[in-house]
């Protein structure tokens, strides 16, 4: 019965240290509703396809979001992603953030692209290239 006790107060430990760890680094969410011209490409580096589902896990930190664009005209023809833009986002919290967009109705404009938290958004800035 001691030992049973002792193996069951160890694997308690390890699961209290386990969530502890857990929660002491969660990850962030980050949820993708974008318009149809707008595409995730990659995160940090990392392609991002689209059938990957509609959520991005990410650590808590810098993460640079790489985002590629068509214009409708281009779009309507068929035509492949020709914009690429690279933002550089601070994630604080743990979210859920939404990456979301807004196409352009003018050709020449990029579209409006924003990322909404709960209660605060991240950190971000466009990175020249």
């Amino acid at each position: 019965m001691t030992s049973q006790l002792n193996s069951f107060c160890v694997a308690l430990v390890a699961c209290i240290v386990a969530s502890t760890a857990n929660a002491a680094n969660p990850s962030v969410t980050l949820q993708r509703d974008l318009s149809p011209g707008v595409r995730l490409h990659s995160v940090d580096g990392q392609r991002v396809w689209p059938t990957e589902g509609r959520t991005v896990e990410l650590s808590p930190g810098v993460h640079t979001l790489q985002i590629r664009y068509a214009f409708d005209f281009q779009r309507d023809q068929n035509g492949g992603f020709v914009a690429t833009y690279d933002f550089e986002c601070e994630f604080a919290g743990t979210g859920p953030y939404t990456l979301r967009s807004k196409d352009s109705r003018i050709v020449e404009r990029v579209p409006t692209i924003w990322i909404e938290g709960n209660g605060q958004a991240p950190n971000c800035r466009v990175i020249e290239i």
